[in-house]
């Protein structure tokens, strides 16, 4: 399994505000890959997500990637992606993934910033 495209907005009064999470894209060594396990229609999974945490005052990024964990549950394929050779599967379903793994995020200028102490992400109908 490989993270294609993450985009998550919020809010963070720790780092001043509007936030926005994205998967790092274009780096030809930070691929956000893991293995899906499925059992029927739900799955266990665990993957390594490089991020970017773009905020009011700086874009902050991984230079590890963070574990995370969970389930897929209730996943029914609604389509395909077809890029190039790819036919990729475009699935709706629920899942939740969490990391508990401490985890620094760096400015531009790679001076460490914050430590991401704990992440859940959950998912719901479109994946």
């Amino acid at each position: 399994m490989e993270v294609m495209m993450l985009a998550l907005r919020g809010h963070s009064q720790l780092l001043g505000g509007d936030i926005m999470v994205t998967e790092t894209f274009g780096d030809r060594d930070h691929f956000s890959r893991g293995q899906l396990n499925w059992q029927g229609a739900n799955a266990d999974s665990k993957f390594d997500l490089f991020v970017d945490v773009y905020t009011p005052s700086a874009k902050l990024s991984t230079k590890q990637p963070l574990t995370l964990a969970g389930q897929l549950v209730d996943c029914k394929i609604n389509g395909h992606l077809e890029k190039g050779k790819l036919n990729l599967p475009l699935l709706s379903g629920k899942a939740q993934f969490t990391t508990n793994a401490a985890q620094l995020l760096y400015d531009e200028s790679e001076k460490p910033v914050v430590e991401v102490g704990k992440l859940q992400l959950n998912v719901a109908e479109r994946m």
